[in-house]
């Protein structure tokens, strides 16, 4: 049957050429668009997705409010907070600060400059990034550790297996020996928590007036609960909680006054919901606006449809007899897998300039030539039962 069908095919691209090239052309431009915006949509809804449990991974977000001015929303809260947070909530199953800062690292005469993020000794508890060489429960247990992406532990060295290996770091001028400990293993998919290395917070830096006041503050606090049920009981009493603990009296530099629940405000975001929510927050991860993705969505569904439609509407031209259903659908399918060659190449090239980047998958491609074909089918099966709803009578007076 195959065989049958491919020496039609080639028959008819014998008898009208143009024809079939048009048909074969359009289908693959529309489903190329389709496929290079459904990718990117994935994509952006995607960051996250592949830190195990990411839904239940909390980030502690503050939002500050003064008198005549629109109440802020910020990522960044103040570390006093930390210690108080497991004692008063007992839902939390683990918690740790992160704060990014720039560090020089020094190997020999290598150099680089690295976004390092300082944290506590239980981050792979609440963010479980995986790892290529080391242990993510000692990886941290020791004060002079620092964990390296695969990338940067091939640029100091050479290669990504330095398990043990020392190298010397540089941050705001204090020089300190540190021994690699683990190396982050390559994100499968797009995330927003990826650092040049890891670090425990140095002593020093811990006397920092983020540490001690709740009017200052330079990082994030991240939570893991267990379920939803926890994060809303948690969300439910943090006015209570910066009542009982950030109030002061007024002349207080340490607290946020008599009455803080006035001005500061705390909330919750998940890490799978941070790439859209941080649109409008301060500090917040690179952010896209979801009503732009979802537009690129429909402006994909759109392409694939038009191009359908157009072939349609070509072979509609070409012969009215050839709208029955089962007729025309074969040689869609045929156009679609002939269009899928040049849509795949175009792909690839495009998608080999993303660091991060959604795997290609089969599963996209059939996705598309099923929806192709079921709006075919759709739009022959209505042009087949307009067809046969006509009164040849009233045709034959209205000539």
């Amino acid at each position: 049957m195959l065989f049958t069908i491919l020496r039609s095919i080639i028959r008819q691209a014998r008898r009208q050429p143009l024809y079939l090239a048009l048909n074969v052309l359009g289908l693959g431009l529309g489903m190329g668009g389709c496929l290079v915006l459904t990718l990117q949509v994935r994509y952006e809804y995607n960051f996250n997705a592949t830190i195990p449990d990411a839904a239940h991974i909390l980030r502690l977000d503050s939002h500050l409010m003064f008198p005549g001015s629109v109440p802020q929303e910020y990522a960044d809260v103040p570390f006093i907070a930390f210690p108080f947070l497991r004692a008063d909530f007992p839902q939390i199953a683990d918690a740790t600060r992160y704060e990014t800062e720039d560090y020089q690292l020094h190997n020999g005469d290598r150099s680089i400059s690295a976004d390092d993020a300082m944290v506590d000794p239980s981050f792979f508890n609440v963010i479980a990034l995986p790892l290529e060489h080391g242990n993510p429960r000692s990886a941290l247990s020791r004060p002079d550790a620092i964990i390296l992406s695969a990338n940067t532990a091939q640029a100091l060295f050479g290669t990504a297996d330095v398990l043990g290996r020392t190298l010397t770091t540089d941050h705001e001028g204090h020089h300190s020996s540190q021994t690699v400990t683990g190396v982050l293993a390559r994100a499968a998919g797009p995330v927003t928590i990826a650092p040049d290395a890891i670090t425990p917070f140095p002593s020093d830096e811990m006397q920092k007036p983020q540490f001690t006041r709740w009017g200052s503050s330079s990082g994030n606090i991240f939570l893991r609960v267990r379920n939803e049920a926890d994060r809303t009981a948690i969300a439910r009493n943090l006015t209570r909680f910066v009542i009982d603990h950030a109030s002061g009296t007024a002349n207080d530099d340490s607290s946020e006054g008599v009455h803080p629940e006035r001005r500061f405000v705390l909330s919750l975001v998940s890490l799978r919901e941070t790439h859209f929510s941080d649109l409008h927050v301060v500090a917040g991860d690179d952010a896209t606006d979801r009503s732009v993705v979802n537009i690129l969505a429909l402006i994909g569904v759109l392409a694939l449809l038009l191009a359908v439609l157009n072939a349609i509407n070509l072979a509609t031209t070409h012969n009215v007899l050839t709208l029955m259903l089962g007729d025309f659908l074969r040689p869609v399918l045929l156009a679609c897998v002939m269009a899928a060659f040049p849509a795949l190449f175009v792909m690839l090239s495009w998608l080999s300039g993303f660091h991060q980047r959604i795997a290609l998958s089969w599963l996209d491609f059939a996705a598309v030539v099923l929806v192709t074909l079921l709006i075919a089918a759709l739009t022959v099966l209505g042009q087949t039962l307009r067809l046969a709803r006509a009164e040849p009578a009233r045709a034959l007076r209205a000539e």
